[in-house]
């Protein structure tokens, strides 16, 4: 999404306007995951398993017009290196936590077989997106202090001493993870 502003408060005040509603609300960007799978049977006995995760990530990009106000790029730059290696982690976070639940699910079938393979199957989804949720609120709650002291939230809430929380460009990954053929 794109923002503007010829100040750094301005800019701040277009993030929390504009930005993507996270966990919490409002947030400075996002990254998202759905993770799905497939059990279908196959032959007698047999069944096939394959998943995908798409990871979203909502960034905010600075307008043309207000990348002309000096002190709006200075503190832009720091602003977006950070964001962007923040998203990134959310998104290894969730890749992993993805792996994690192909390798459980692809273990489950080896183990069990196809009988009531989707029912466990989607168990473990929901098992592992908990935890997964839960790796990526406490990932945010540890950077809190860090986000505080970027200079575009310093100098934006220098004033108005408010507290502020996480916020977004739409940009799509999607990895499929090989298809498990029991």
């Amino acid at each position: 999404f794109t923002v503007s502003g010829s100040t750094p408060s301005a800019v701040l005040r277009s993030i929390l306007r504009n930005g993507a509603g996270g966990q919490s609300g409002v947030a400075m960007a996002t990254t998202q995951a759905n993770i799905s799978q497939t059990v279908k049977p196959r032959g007698k006995s047999g069944c096939r398993y394959s998943s995908k995760a798409e990871i979203t990530t909502r960034l905010p990009r600075l307008s043309k017009a207000s990348r002309k106000h000096k002190a709006v790029r200075a503190v832009w730059r720091s602003f977006d290196k950070y964001i962007r290696a923040h998203e990134a982690r959310h998104k290894s976070i969730y890749l992993s936590c993805a792996r994690k639940i192909d390798k459980k699910a692809r273990a489950h079938l080896r183990r069990k077989g196809c009988k009531n393979a989707k029912i466990e199957v989607t168990i473990i989804m929901l098992e592992e997106r908990l935890r997964c949720n839960r790796l990526n609120r406490m990932f945010d709650k540890r950077e809190r202090k860090r986000i505080a002291r970027l200079p575009l939230i310093k100098q934006a809430t220098r004033q108005a001493g408010g507290a502020v929380v996480f916020g977004s460009h739409s940009k799509k990954t999607s990895k499929r993870l090989a298809p498990n053929k029991n």
